[in-house]
Order: structure tokens, then sequence, then C-alpha cells
């Protein structure tokens, strides 16, 4: 027997045969589950150097270095618990991905710890002279991503740092600061954690433009992923380099970036894959402005 079917009949059937057999996959394919955060070294590892013993970790703390090292001591005994919700909250935080088991599987190993500290002394400079001293945190990152079937399908190392202090000097005036052990373990932690969102959530729904402006271009992804002074390239027609933009404004799911410099953005169209720039990695300090020849 034929039955012939014409019009929205036939649409609502369509409709909801792709309903069922695509949303369960959809669902799937974006659920992410909060695998191991391990660390290289023993736990202890960081809590005696350099001949100094830290303070063990507590809300009556606040010392520098020392507590700095003693906090992460402390989540490294705890299987890094607080470091797992700061990545599953980044990770949800995209709008993108659903915290869950099922689909994809995130691991990370933490290894290659230096705590930074306080920054050494400028040193002294002339009448109208300047000097700037600054020091950093940094951390080893191992990250894989498994399927279900608990496959590897993708991994990548990388370090991340964070500033821990300053000490800017000029003729008349000195300016220095550096932050306690808490608040450095909560800065590294969201930036490693933030860090591996992008990488994870990029992969799986990747950043593109969306719309063209003249010279600024509109992204698919906003806050807190992408923040303002966020560095992203987007590969040039050629394909021999990418234009540079800056984030300017950023909203929950969108961002606006616009060019560096005096390129030509003609070629880029909406739909573009776009590259995040980290930055504190070396793409990031590299030159940025093109070389003009004058007339």
């Amino acid at each position: 027997m034929i039955i012939a079917l014409r019009g929205a009949a036939l649409a609502a059937i369509l409709a909801a045969i792709l309903a069922a057999t695509s949303a369960p996959l959809a669902a799937q394919s974006r659920t992410v589950q909060v695998g191991p955060v391990t660390s290289v070294e023993t736990c202890t590892y960081f809590q005696n150097r350099e001949g100094a013993v830290a303070a063990y970790a507590d809300h009556w703390f606040a010392g520098f270095a020392a507590s700095w090292r003693s906090w992460w001591v402390k989540d490294c005994q705890d299987r890094f618990v607080t470091f797992r919700a700061s990545l599953a909250a980044a990770l949800a935080s995209t709008g993108r991905l659903k915290i869950g088991s099922g689909g994809y599987s995130v691991s990370v190993s933490l290894s290659n710890l230096n705590e930074g500290g306080p920054a050494p002394d400028a040193g002294p400079v002339g009448e109208d002279g300047y000097s700037i001293s600054r020091s950093w945190a940094s951390v080893g990152v191992d990250l894989l991503v498994r399927d279900r079937g608990g496959s590897v399908i993708y991994g990548a190392p990388f370090v991340k740092k964070i500033e821990t202090g300053y000490d800017i000097q000029t003729g008349n005036e000195r300016s220095w600061g550096t932050n306690t052990g808490p608040a450095m373990m909560a800065e590294m932690q969201s930036e490693v954690a933030l860090a591996i969102a992008r990488v994870v959530t990029f992969k799986i729904d990747p950043l593109v433009v969306t719309g063209v402006d003249g010279t600024d271009i509109a992204l698919n992804y906003g806050s807190p992923i992408l923040k303002i002074g966020d560095l992203v390239s987007v590969e040039g027609a050629n394909g021999l380099r990418g234009l540079r933009y800056k984030v300017v404004s950023t909203g929950s799911n969108s961002a606006v970036a616009e060019v560096e410099g005096d390129n030509a953005t003609g070629a880029v169209r909406p739909g573009a894959p776009v590259r995040f720039i980290e930055s504190d990695s070396d793409e990031a300090s590299g030159r940025r402005l093109r070389r003009v020849p004058l007339p």
C-alpha cells in the first residue's frame, strides 16, 4: 500500500523522525564528565622548598609564598576537589555543555608548579627613568579528552601562568604588591579551568565568526570564556597569516572583536573559524602589526 503525503503532513513526520533520532545523539555529544585531576609530583613535594617549611593552609593564615605552597598541598591531598569544582563550573559556564556522565570525559595531570612569590626589587632608577619587575607562578597541565568508550580523542599539554607580584619604580614613586596564598590559588584554579574549558568546548562546538561589520567581527561565545582584551586569530584569505582581533565587548553568548592594525579584512566572512590565543602564550607576545614600506 502506498500512502501519499503532501505539504505540512510530510514535513511534520520528517521533523518527528529527525527529533527522535538526532536529539539524543546531540545531547550525548555535548555531555562532559570531569574525570580525575592528579599531580605528577607527590602532594608533599612542594611543602618543603628552599629550606623553608610551609605553614599548613587554614582560613586564618594569610602569608605569601609559604601559604601558596600550602594551599596547593591541601587541595592535592583532597584530590583537587576544589579544582575539579572550578573546572566543572568553567565547562558549564560556556552554555554549550552539560556536566554529567555518558559523553566525553576530561582528565587532567598537573606538574612543575612554580610558586612565584613577591617580585624582586626593580632596582634604582634615574630622575627620568623607570624600572619594572614582575614575578609569575606557573603550572604544567596535561589534558586528555576521552569519548564515552574511553578512547583518547584529544590531548594537549600547556603551561598556565599568573602574575603573583610586581615592583614598579620611577624617579620619585614606587609601587609594589603581591597576592596572598589563597588568592593565588583561586586565580590559578580559575585560569587553568577556563583554559581547559576553552580547549574542550571549542573542539566540540568551534569558535567562529557570526557577523562582520567593517573591521569588527561578532563571535559565537561570550563571557566568561571570552574576556575583554583577549586575542583571537582569523585565518587570512591566503592561509599564510592570521588576522588578529582583540575582544572589545562581551555578552553572555556573544562577543565583538576589532582587528589590530591597518589590515584588510574584506575576506573575512561569517562562519570563518577562529583560534583563541592564550594571554600567557608566546604567540600573544609576538609581533602584531604588519610592517608597511614607506613611500
